[in-house]
């Protein structure tokens, strides 16, 4: 025979077996761990697709597992959640049953019957609103909100009279949910101060007017606005009026956009700002004058952003406002609400050159279409001067054929402030196909002005489009009959773009017999060549020049060179430094080579800056020199050893003996 034990081991695995077959049967012990018989049930609502046909049936099951008293709270919550969207009057009962029992699951079954649409479900909870108190009745009262039950509104009137604040509260949301007159009636005698009382107002009127009670609905929303509400709900009264196309919206935001409160003047200006009937719109033109600042900016931003042609004139004459706010507003307001009407005024405070010329040409560059575009062109070739050099930068700005062609034709203007302007945005913006024409206007040009902007948008373009040995070919053809001043020109954009040939044109003019090419060539090489390259050229003319000044220009590119180059290595560089330092006739390009040996962590850079700690006038700089050499460092995102051995223990010995400063001497002495 089987023990009691083994018996009920068997008839528990039976009833686990059963559990795991039925869903519905499962679902009584649901503990929150095992979801599978709720994913099971879940399914079969899905499959069912709405048809009541076959969701009777499951509803059935789960009415019967509602009303199992062992049923889990897990189990009860999951079903209630089912019930929310597919439960119908049937469900009623069971729910009902539960309002009055454990907290937890009363609330479950509240949410559901919130949700269950018929009479039987809102009469279920006004009944059980009856019977409950404290936290329990308040979650009765909130759901009878939710379901706008109208029913509900004398039961909920009554409670206006309590003194338990929540509850009181809770009633006058309820009433403003459900919005209708009853409810209206009951809230009206109610404090005008309370925020929650206005809110409840404010849903009352959207349900009045959802009702085809526009006209209450305004009334209300009208007395909402008034001093002495929140501000918070007079401003969502606003937007309620608005909402609604009240025709009492328009004079009560323009009054409100004056308060003395700032939340409700930019709240009223919002409101204003969103009316855009033809009629409402030129009302506000018509008093925007009198408006203050604040309202001003808002509307014209919100007329800007949707382009408001009845705004146009009026945001143009606010561009000369005293105010630099509300001009730069209307700045940008004009060009967008004016479009191609509006370029040319906006243009010339875009010629002004002051902090709005910006704004003015960002708005200008910003108008779309080709009447626009057109107009925009046309003041680049037949405006007054100032005026078509600020469309060059629109037009830098506005990329397409026919802008670039007009920046091409403002780059070959007479008017050297308008070429300039023209070149310095081809510059921006150009490529190839720009360089040789660019290179023409550079050789040709007269005004320095002109050839300086010339020759920095050829560089530009070049680099942009990657075709710098084609650049270089052309500077070179142009510049052999051109003036001695673009040829000097020439010589400074070969030294920007690299490459072979421009350092064979550079070497040769670096001897040539005119001064200033010689000194322009040196010059390009010392301060703008980027590799290596030029060396042999820099140090040859810094040991052998006649002129002293070009000597020094050329050793301190030879030393610059030296120190950029990362592919040297240290011995390497430390000798191409030696070379330099032998040479040196000024401290402060032996200061420059003592800069570029830190880098080297070597016992000959210690030992070439060491053979000038007993100059006095680089002293300091060379013994910093050593010592930053004696120590680790952190240089260039990698670390850089100390450099040790018996050339290092010299130099700090003669720092040591010759320093009259003793925190040198210090440490000096720590260093050794």
């Amino acid at each position: 025979m089987l023990s009691v034990a083994a018996a009920a081991a068997i008839t528990c695995a039976g009833a686990a077996a059963r559990a795991q077959a039925d869903p519905f049967q499962g679902i009584r012990t649901f503990d929150y761990q095992n979801r599978r018989a709720v994913d099971e049930i879940h399914r079969q609502i899905v499959a069912a697709r709405q048809d009541p046909a076959k969701l009777a049936p499951i509803e059935a099951r789960l009415i019967a597992a509602l009303n199992d008293e062992s049923a889990t709270f897990a189990g009860k919550q999951e079903i209630c959640k089912f019930l929310w969207f597919m439960g119908t009057s049937r469900s009623v009962p069971a729910l009902a049953k539960l309002l009055a029992g454990d907290q937890k699951a009363a609330d479950a079954a509240r949410y559901a019957l919130e949700r269950i649409p018929g009479p039987e479900a809102g009469a279920a909870l006004r009944a059980a609103m009856l019977r409950a108190s404290g936290l329990r009745r308040i979650g009765i009262v909130n759901s009878l909100g939710a379901r706008r039950d109208r029913r509900a509104a004398p039961a909920l009137a009554a409670l206006l009279k309590a003194n338990d604040k929540p509850m009181r509260d809770a009633a006058v949301s309820a009433l403003g949910r459900i919005g209708t007159e009853q409810a209206l009636s009951a809230l009206k005698p109610l404090g005008s101060r309370d925020i929650v009382v206005c809110q409840a107002l404010l849903r009352c009127a959207d349900g009045l007017a959802a009702a085809g009670k526009a006209g209450l609905a305004e009334q209300l929303l009208t007395g909402l606005t008034a001093q002495g509400r929140p501000t918070v709900a007079r401003v969502s009264a606003l937007r309620s009026l608005a909402a609604l196309k009240r025709p009492a919206v328009l004079p009560l935001a323009m009054k409100r956009s004056s308060e003395p409160d700032a939340y409700v003047r930019r709240g009223a200006a919002a409101v204003l700002a969103g009316l855009a009937a033809p009629a409402a719109v030129k009302a506000i033109v018509a008093g925007f004058p009198k408006l203050p600042p604040e309202a001003r900016i808002v509307l014209l931003a919100a007329w800007g952003d949707r382009r408001e042609p009845l705004a146009a004139a009026v945001s143009l004459r606010a561009a000369s406002d005293v105010l630099p706010e509300v001009r730069a507003a209307a700045i940008r307001a004009a060009a967008r609400t004016g479009g191609a009407g509006a370029v040319p005024a906006v243009a010339e405070i875009a010629a002004k050159g002051d902090g709005e010329a910006g704004l003015a040409r960002e708005a200008l560059a910003g108008l779309p279409g080709q009447a626009s575009a057109r107009a925009i062109e046309r003041l680049s070739a037949e405006g007054r001067p100032e005026v078509r050099a600020a469309m060059m930068a629109v037009l830098a700005e506005r990329p397409g054929a026919s802008s670039m062609a007009a920046l091409m034709a403002g780059a070959g203007a007479a008017d050297s402030v308008v070429a300039v302007a023209a070149l310095r945005a081809i510059g921006n913006v150009g490529g190839s196909g720009e360089v040789e024409p660019v290179v023409r206007i550079m050789a040709g040009a007269g005004d320095d002005g002109v050839r300086e902007a010339a020759a920095r948008a050829i560089v530009a373009c070049a680099q942009r489009s990657g075709e710098r040995e084609a650049a270089v070919s052309l500077v070179v053809g142009a510049s052999g009959s051109a003036s001695l001043p673009a040829r000097v020109a020439a010589l400074g954009v070969l030294a920007e773009l690299g490459g072979t040939r421009a350092l064979t044109e550079l070497t040769r003019a670096a001897s040539s017999p005119e001064p200033d090419l010689k000194r322009a060539a040196v010059q390009g090489l010392a301060d703008t060549w980027a590799d290596s390259g030029a060396m042999p050229v820099l140090l040859g003319i810094a040991k052998g020049d006649q002129q002293r000044g070009v000597r020094v220009i050329a050793l301190r590119g030879y030393l610059r060179l030296a120190a950029q180059d990362g592919r040297m290595s240290a011995d390497d560089k430390a000798t191409a430094i030696e070379q330099g330092l032998a040479i040196a006739e000024r401290p402060d390009e032996k200061r420059q080579a003592f800069g570029a040996l830190r880098d080297c962590r070597t016992e000959q850079a210690v030992s070439l800056i060491a053979a000038h700690l007993g100059e006095s006038d680089v002293f300091t700089e060379a013994a910093e020199a050593v010592l930053d050499l004696a120590a680790p460092q952190r240089r260039y995102d990698r670390n850089l050893p100390a450099v040790k051995g018996a050339a290092m223990t010299a130099a700090l010995d003669k720092i040591i003996e010759l320093a009259t400063d003793e925190g040198l001497k210090e440490r000096a002495r720590k260093a050794r």
